[in-house]
């Protein structure tokens, strides 16, 4: 199940997506023969950036959405960190603004809780974006300066060189 996982994860960070949604459909056949639900939000979270990188939002959304309702159940506040930042940028993709930014707002409440200064940057760096869209050029400045002060100190190079981008 682990491996099937992991090369679901690693096909599709070659881009390789069919071959992803494959391992990543064979580990959810193996999920309904077994409870582990630590893994099911693994899997869930892995289908929804496959399906998020080949445009299937809404499908995407779907498996984020599981994935959630998984973590949320079983207290994994990592995790829900990370799949309330997907949900809020699917919604900042559709244009839905509000709730994009009511889901990146939940998750930084748990990444300040759990004191996960890379994710809160990361967090930051999305409300900027989202205010960026959305034409609220003040606000996304504030947050994007948000996310390079965390960034800069933990040396988060590429975190600086996309904080700086996006200030440009």
């Amino acid at each position: 199940l682990y491996s099937l996982t992991r090369l679901g994860d690693l096909y599709w960070g070659l881009g390789e997506n069919a071959r992803s949604l494959n391992y990543l459909f064979q580990a959810l056949d193996l999920l309904d023969k077994v409870r582990y639900p630590e893994m099911s939000v693994r899997v869930y979270s892995g289908l929804g950036d496959v399906y998020e990188a080949i445009g299937q939002n809404e499908v995407a959304l779907k498996y984020y959405i599981e994935g959630l309702r998984i973590a949320e159940r079983i207290g994994f506040r990592a995790d829900m960190a990370r799949l309330y930042s997907s949900v809020a940028w699917i919604y900042k993709n559709q244009k839905q603004y509000q709730s994009a930014l009511e889901y990146t707002n939940k998750s930084i409440s748990i990444r300040r809780a759990i004191d996960d200064q890379q994710g809160l940057s990361n967090s930051f760096n999305t409300l900027g974006v989202i205010q960026l869209d959305a034409g609220k050029y003040d606000s996304a400045d504030y947050w994007f300066s948000q996310s390079l002060t965390i960034r800069r100190k933990l040396g988060d190079f590429p975190g600086i060189a996309s904080s700086l981008f996006n200030k440009a």
